[in-house]
């Protein structure tokens, strides 16, 4: 090598170094070229796995930093109190049971006898019903004998050829059976009545019977197989599982601690992002509007760009976070932009990307009359002043008077 050319690197190449080291720095962290670049962050959705009731963790099979997948279970709670409970709701609903079976013995029984009971007294009914159309036949039989003997002896007494006394016998058999003739179908009718709704009774008493004395036990057994459902459920649920694909973020309890309903004991971050948090400068704090297109690069990668859009606009200009700034120390201002992602892509919560933001089409606007209306010209012309104004003052000395053209 040229002595004058080691001369001149010797001299000149830290500079050089220098000079391409800062400016590599500053196109990595320094603020993006044009309006239209920006800086931004995947957005992690942190999940926090929780009991809904107080209780003992059993143990915990997750470390931070560990992948998991939706579903997996993470936390197993202690189930002994659980346990004891699903033990007495289970002996309740035994005993239940028993008692079932025993109430439906007994109002069988019970059931039986008044069935007995009734059927008997259908019984008695209708041979009283037979028993009574039997007289009132044999009363209008008889009725009839003495109606014939009763004219035979009419005929007698009229020859002479009996007495009156044996008429007067005769005539107090008869109207006597005439008179239970009249009154033995009102008896008979109400008996038929008697049989018809006895009848009745017995075909009420036995249908659904045995099932009406058992209701309340079997109302008190449905309420403690719901109790026993919950309490299996809640049992089912002693395993936390984690509910989106991701990584462990820290673990806030330890086997052995006892939680309480709702406090995290897990976190979870899913790894799956479809948001981008931008950070626009306060110059260009207005220079996006919602539904405006994204374009997305992993900073410092080589690769196909992702498409976005515009979701929404942070409501004002704050500081922004540390990693937006161009220089760390010093505090810097701006807006934060919500870009959506068209496709949810498997980032690292907390990557940096650079954005290249695209206008949309400009809003149409309508046509509207203008409130401010241009001043008109005003074209002198000439005009006359009454007499007697001009004698006592000048009002218009140049001879002319504005009128709008």
């Amino acid at each position: 090598m040229d002595w004058k050319l080691k001369r001149w690197l010797a001299r000149w190449g830290p500079m050089m170094l220098f000079v391409g080291t800062m400016g590599i720095a500053f196109w990595l962290h320094g603020p993006m070229s044009g309006p239209g670049m920006v800086l931004g962050f995947a957005e992690g959705e942190e999940v926090a796995v929780s009991s809904m009731e107080t209780a003992r963790v059993l143990a915990i099979h997750a470390e931070p930093g560990q992948k998991v997948k939706a579903g997996e279970i993470l936390v197993e709670l202690d189930p002994a109190s659980l346990e004891a409970e699903i033990a007495i709701a289970e002996a309740e609903e035994v005993q239940l049971d028993a008692e079932i079976d025993a109430g439906r013995a007994g109002a069988e029984r019970t059931h039986q006898k008044d069935t007995d009971a009734r059927q008997i007294a259908v019984e008695e009914l209708a041979l009283s019903l037979e028993r009574e159309r039997a007289t009132q036949e044999g009363a209008r039989a008889e009725l009839s004998a003495l109606r014939k003997e009763r004219r035979r002896l009419k005929d007698l007494v009229a020859a002479k050829l009996a007495t009156s006394d044996d008429l007067a016998g005769i005539d107090v058999r008869y109207r006597t059976l005439q008179r239970e003739a009249q009154e033995r179908p009102r008896a008979i009718k109400l008996l038929e009545e008697q049989l018809a709704t006895a009848r009745k009774r017995v075909e009420t008493h036995e249908s659904g019977g045995v099932d009406v004395a058992i209701l309340p036990l079997k109302q008190e057994r449905r309420v403690v197989q719901k109790r026993l459902d919950r309490l299996r459920a809640e049992r089912q649920a002693l395993g936390l599982r984690s509910p989106t694909d991701g990584r462990v973020v820290a673990l806030h309890h330890r086997a052995g601690e006892v939680v309480a309903g709702g406090q995290p004991i897990v976190s979870v971050i899913s790894h799956m992002s479809g948001r981008v948090v931008a950070c626009l400068s306060e110059e260009n704090a207005l220079t996006v509007t919602e539904n405006d297109r994204a374009f997305l690069r992993v900073r410092g990668a080589v690769g196909e760009e992702m498409g976005g859009r515009v979701a929404a606009l942070g409501p004002l200009v704050d500081e922004v976070p540390v990693r937006c700034r161009t220089n760390p120390v010093q505090p810097s201002w701006g807006r934060n932009v919500v870009i959506v992602l068209d496709n949810p892509a498997d980032v690292v919560p907390g990557q940096a990307f650079t954005v290249r933001l695209r206008r949309g089409p400009p809003p149409r606007r309508s046509a509207r009359r203008s409130l401010h209306k241009s001043p008109r010209r005003v074209n002198p012309c000439p005009c006359r002043c009454p007499t007697r104004s001009a004698r006592r003052v000048d009002l218009n000395p140049r001879g002319s008077c504005g009128q709008p053209s």
